[in-house]
């Protein structure tokens, strides 16, 4: 990694006239006084900054004619990368099919630490692709995928992480080290219960809150049991809710927000929780994974 040219420039002034400024910074052994004439006057310097991450702490030193002093300090924090709140991983690349949902597509990442982060999930797909995205709308300004050795990852790259089996993954990611891990995961085998899709304004032939309906059930992929989805037709965009529950009421899933939002998932309760409220009409294709809670809506086919 080069080092940082980094232009410090500011503007100072005086009622009367300038004389001097001192500018120090043990960091960059810098301790130099300029000369300074008339009433205003603009600082610029390049300052040549190493590529590890480093605070550097400067401290200025002004004064006027009359020999008044005035001093101020500040710091410069170099990174090697931003600390992003979010992660996500994507198998789509466009704006379009990244804003198409109403939420989990791309699929959230758990922060795992200072630039870190994981993700169980499931890949559907053999030889499918992926990237990496803090924004979840956009691969702009922000994208991290391979090195082009393979060992990494890296900012800025589109070359992407090629998954050659169907099945669940972990995959964990350190956008600082640039290090990042891929193994296969085999979930315990454990049987799924019927799940129903329930609450109001659904439409279809649903009745409110019910958890008797057999068209309200998801219905499970073909190569994966745990992976379940339905077909739901909302009617209000104000009005329209739901959860998700056993017949009965023995177990529930809700959200682990308030709101629906690109970080959601669903977890299980057996007392109250967040609802989904999805806020659009029409038909949409709900999915829910039962073994990492990571789930989608998106626009049904």
């Amino acid at each position: 990694t080069p080092d940082l040219a980094y232009t410090l420039e500011f503007e100072m002034s005086d009622n009367k006239a300038l004389a001097s400024l001192q500018i120090v910074c043990t960091e960059l052994d810098l301790d130099e006084t300029e000369t300074l004439e008339g009433t205003s006057d603009t600082f610029s310097k390049t300052l040549n900054l190493g590529a590890e991450e480093k605070t550097y702490n400067f401290v200025f030193t002004l004064t006027d004619a009359a020999g008044l002093v005035t001093t101020a300090e500040s710091e410069l924090i170099v990174e090697t990368s931003p600390d992003f709140e979010n992660m996500f991983l994507t198998n789509v690349f466009t704006e379009a099919e990244l804003t198409r949902d109403v939420y989990g597509v791309p699929m959230v990442m758990d922060k795992k630490g200072l630039r870190q982060y994981s993700i169980r999930f499931y890949n559907r797909t053999e030889n499918e692709e992926y990237l990496f995205i803090p924004d979840d709308t956009t691969l702009e300004p922000h994208v991290y995928g391979l090195s082009e050795d393979g060992e990494g990852m890296v900012y800025g790259s589109e070359k992407k992480l090629v998954l050659e089996k169907k099945g669940y993954y972990d995959i964990s990611l350190n956008i600082a080290t640039g290090e990042y891990s891929v193994s296969e995961y085999t979930p315990e085998e454990q049987d799924v219960p019927q799940i129903y899709a329930t609450g109001e304004n659904l439409g279809n032939n649903f009745s409110s809150w019910d958890v008797t309906n057999p068209d309200a059930i998801l219905q499970a992929d073909a190569d994966n049991k745990y992976l379940l989805s339905i077909k739901l037709n909302f009617k209000d965009a104000e009005s329209t809710q739901f959860q998700l529950a056993t017949a009965n009421w023995a177990q529930k899933w809700v959200m682990n927000a308030s709101e629906v939002g690109p970080t959601v998932k669903w977890i299980p309760t057996t007392g109250t929780g967040n609802n989904c409220w999805p806020h659009v009409t029409g038909d949409w294709l709900f999915e829910f994974d039962y073994i990492t809670g990571l789930s989608s809506l998106t626009p049904a086919e």
